[in-house]
């Protein structure tokens, strides 16, 4: 292999990414009876398209394509804010991991290479848009969910015994003195 070659998501993923940013509200269909044996695998899919994005942006800052960065920032900031909709504390945690982290060091790479104009610099400070507001991650809502998820689940047992049980499940141990 000679020379360097720029590598970017190829574009069928990278449109997927941008048709799944169109969706204003996502509801993952999750069944909140579950209670914390619930899994969310759609956060761990984010967090890595997210990681994938976050290093096109770069990709693209670093070959002077301000506004291609722009653009897939948007998509970071608006897979932020969709994870935030989970209406769970860890939905909001990767929401903020997501949105919240990276997007504010990725627009100062920008401004300190010098590579952007100020039309670009328009552009990045709008695709924080779906970041804007008091609780763009929706923490507020997800201590709400938290607690609807945990009246349904501790509404489903059925006896001590099944309680116990499902404890057992997410890792706890009942002490023998508190049966």
């Amino acid at each position: 292999v000679t020379g360097v070659q720029t590598c970017a998501l190829p574009i069928s993923v990278r449109a997927q990414f941008a048709a799944a940013a169109r969706v204003k509200r996502c509801d993952w269909g999750h069944d909140l009876s579950q209670g914390p044996l619930l899994l969310l695998p759609e956060l761990s899919q984010l967090r890595t398209a997210s990681r994938l994005l976050r290093a096109e942006a770069q990709v693209a800052m670093e070959d002077g394509k301000a506004e291609d960065a722009a653009a897939t920032m948007l998509l970071l900031g608006t897979m932020g804010m969709q994870a935030g909709q989970e209406r769970n504390l860890v939905g909001s945690l990767v929401g903020t991991a997501i949105g919240g982290s990276a997007m504010p060091a990725l627009m100062q790479d920008a401004i300190d290479g010098g590579g952007i104009d100020q039309k670009t610099a328009q552009a990045m400070l709008d695709s924080l848009g779906p970041l804007k507001g008091d609780d763009p991650f929706r923490y507020a809502d997800a201590v709400r969910g938290e607690r609807d998820m945990l009246v349904k689940w501790l509404g489903a047992i059925k006896s001590d015994d099944e309680f116990q049980k499902q404890l057992a499940e997410v890792g706890y141990a009942v002490p023998p003195d508190m049966r």
